[in-house]
């Protein structure tokens, strides 16, 4: 009974979605999101730009959003979806390009 309930708990766990934010070079940062079948693409932008904002903010700086893409449906046989923010931390006086 113990390896069932184990067993289910880490299958729920590997169908988790885990926020993150990682470097992606010369000052750019990636904020990806992913969902299961019914998560709502616009929710999963929201809370990705969000978490960028945070993560600029505890900084004390803004975020400029320099390239977004997201999964295209159907959401099926492994396409889920998900979103993909990659963005720069600026400082709050003024946004540079």
């Amino acid at each position: 009974m113990k390896g069932i309930v184990l067993f289910g708990l880490l299958l729920l766990t590997g169908c988790a979605a885990h926020p993150s934010i990682v470097p992606a070079g010369e000052g750019t940062y990636i904020a990806s999101r992913s969902g299961q079948v019914f998560t709502s693409i616009t929710d999963l932008k929201a809370k990705a730009l969000t978490q960028a904002d945070e993560f600029c903010a505890a900084k004390h700086m803004t975020f400029a959003v320099l390239h977004s893409s997201n999964s295209e449906p159907p959401y099926i046989l492994g396409n889920y979806p998900r979103v993909e923010i990659q963005f720069k931390c600026v400082p709050t006086n003024g946004v540079s390009q």
